[in-house]
């Protein structure tokens, strides 16, 4: 008996909270997705609940504004692009001046107060950037012109000078004329190795073309269809290779 009291007051509790008949608010029946998805299917229904199709003269301006507004926008990219680089190669030609200016006597900045004089000093400090420079090789009644990309390394003097067992590295990045002979190519190959005798290690490859040259230097990326030589040298492992590639083939040259 006094479990059914219970019972009958929680039913009146329950009825006096959600009375019969109540339905939910607009907003709570936007929140169910069911819900939600049965009023677009009636909206849709209705009369002009949907758009008529675009006609075909409407979608061919649309398609034209949109290709015009690509177009601008490639546009103000290059724009963009153009002064982007001039800015940089100003900023460069900025830090060259500054070099040359303070760095050529070893005495750096004047001991004054200097605006952004922290900028300034590591503007010092940054190393050069390589300028590529035209080389020859081969006989003085032939001669073979080359242009080295890149060079990195430390010299055997600077290895000495440094603490520990510190190992001298060259490392050349250089592109020779397209269609070189291979005598000339096998000229140049020993002559580098000659002149590099004294450095423990050696890593030095050879294109035909500039831009290949380039890329090996800055993203160390090889390019096998413009790749012509290769000469290495490690101290270490004892490797000691001059290899020649005739159409993408490595050759050995003794």
């Amino acid at each position: 008996m006094r479990l059914g009291v219970i019972v009958m007051l929680a039913a009146i509790a329950i009825a006096a909270a959600h009375p019969a008949g109540a339905q939910k608010s607009p907003a709570d029946k936007r929140g169910q997705p069911l819900d939600r998805l049965e009023s677009e299917i009636d909206r849709l229904g209705t009369p002009g609940g949907d758009k008529a199709p675009a006609s075909a003269e409407s979608s061919s301006k649309q398609v034209a504004e949109l290709q015009e507004t690509l177009s601008n926008l490639k546009n103000d990219l290059a724009e963009k692009s153009a002064a982007i680089q001039q800015l940089e190669d100003e900023n460069e030609k900025l830090r060259q001046a500054l070099r040359l200016r303070f760095s050529g006597g070893g005495n750096g900045l004047p001991p004054v107060p200097i605006p952004n004089r922290e900028l300034l000093e590591s503007v010092l400090k940054e190393p050069a950037p390589f300028a590529e420079r035209k080389e020859t090789a081969g006989p003085s009644s032939a001669p073979e012109e080359y242009t080295v990309v890149s060079e990195w390394g430390r010299s055997p003097e600077v290895a000495a000078s440094l603490p520990g067992k510190v190992a001298s590295l060259i490392g050349l990045a250089i592109a020779v004329p397209p269609g070189m002979n291979e005598a000339g190519l096998k000229q140049l190959g020993k002559d580098l190795r000659e002149n590099y005798r004294a450095y423990d290690n050696i890593n030095i490859e050879v294109f035909d073309e500039v831009e290949s040259a380039r890329r090996f230097a800055n993203e160390g990326k090889s390019d096998s269809a413009h790749r012509v030589m290769s000469i290495s040298r490690f101290k270490h492992s004892g490797r000691d290779t001059f290899v020649m590639y005739r159409d993408g083939r490595a050759v050995n040259v003794p």
